[in-house]
């Protein structure tokens, strides 16, 4: 999947409509996370939990929904948005430091 953002930010892509196939697929996978998040929740009795995580489920449809009738250019702003290698100022998390000391 990340050649393929590779290609997608490098504009080497020769299918106009990858950039949107890439973006509906991360939503869709998120979406799946979500949905078991929500299913565990309400099994443990969870009610606020599932409610806050089914927030979340919407909005990864109205992100899909977006991207789908946005087209291309929506779609390639979005994985420039998600993609996790922008976001260069985060810190390790904490366990991670501490192995480092």
């Amino acid at each position: 999947m990340l050649n393929r953002l590779d290609e997608v930010e490098r504009g080497s892509s020769r299918d106009p409509h990858q950039p949107v196939r890439i973006g509906l697929a991360l939503l869709q996978s998120s979406a799946t996370l979500t949905l078991g998040e929500i299913r565990t929740l309400l099994e443990a009795g969870y009610w606020a939990g599932a409610a806050a995580r089914w927030r979340a489920l919407h909005e990864s449809a109205v992100a899909a929904k977006l991207i789908a009738q946005g087209g291309p250019r929506i779609a390639q702003r979005f994985l420039a948005h998600h993609n996790p290698r922008c976001s260069r100022g985060l810190k390790p998390p904490v366990s991670s430091r501490l192995r480092a000391m």
